[in-house]
C-alpha cells in the first residue's frame, strides 16, 4: 500500500515530468498552470515511460497524448478524446495501449 511518502515522492518526480514535458513541446506559459495541473499533465509522460518501455522518442510521446485538455494546452488545439488520456501504439510488439488517468490531488488513506 502507498504512504503518504510515496505520494510526496511521487509528486517531486511529476513536477521533473512536467518540465520535461515542456522542454519537449516548447510550451512556456506555465504560469498560467495550477500545480495540479502541471502535476497531471507530468504523470501523463512519467506513466508511458514507465509501463510501455518508452525509449525516450519525443515525437512518439506527444503525438501519443489525445487528451482534449492537454492538446487545447499546450497546442491550442480542439481535440475529442473520446475519454481517452494517451493511446499508445507500439508496431514492433503488435500491441496498443489505451489510457485514462484519474490524477489525485490529495493522499487518502
Amino acid at each position: 500500500m502507498a504512504t503518504r511518502t510515496d505520494f510526496i515522492i511521487l509528486n517531486t518526480k511529476l513536477d521533473k515530468y512536467f518540465k520535461i514535458l515542456c522542454g519537449y513541446t516548447g510550451f512556456s506559459n506555465y504560469g498560467v498552470l495550477s500545480e495540479s495541473q502541471k502535476r497531471r499533465f507530468g504523470f501523463y509522460l512519467f506513466i508511458m515511460e514507465n509501463v510501455c518501455d518508452v525509449d525516450s522518442n519525443e515525437d512518439e510521446l506527444i503525438e501519443s497524448i489525445i487528451d482534449t485538455d492537454f492538446n487545447k494546452v499546450f497546442f491550442n488545439e480542439h481535440v475529442n478524446d473520446f475519454g481517452m488520456d494517451v493511446v499508445y501504439i507500439n508496431e514492433e510488439k503488435r500491441q496498443v495501449k489505451l489510457f485514462n488517468f484519474k490524477y489525485k490531488e490529495r493522499f487518502n488513506v
